[in-house]
């Protein structure tokens, strides 16, 4: 939906609460290394590119991503 290229390396925060808040910092390495993140943050992103809200376990889950600069 963002229209990104695969090898593309983004940013992403995600803002919830229990369980899945848990499971989401335990697992955001293995997250990062999955979607090519350079940065995997609770805070919220002030300019997403994408944002989405989802419900996990019957958590809302927000979502955004950033394309990451080149370096």
């Amino acid at each position: 939906e963002a229209d990104y290229k695969v090898d593309d390396r983004i940013t992403v925060s995600f803002q919830t609460t229990g369980d899945v808040q848990t499971a989401l910092t335990q697992f955001k390495d293995y997250i990062a290394k999955e979607t090519l993140a350079t940065v995997i943050q609770e805070e919220q992103l002030k300019k997403p590119d994408h944002s989405k809200t989802v419900t996990i376990e019957e958590r809302e889950v927000h979502c955004a991503i950033l394309k990451s600069p080149l370096k």
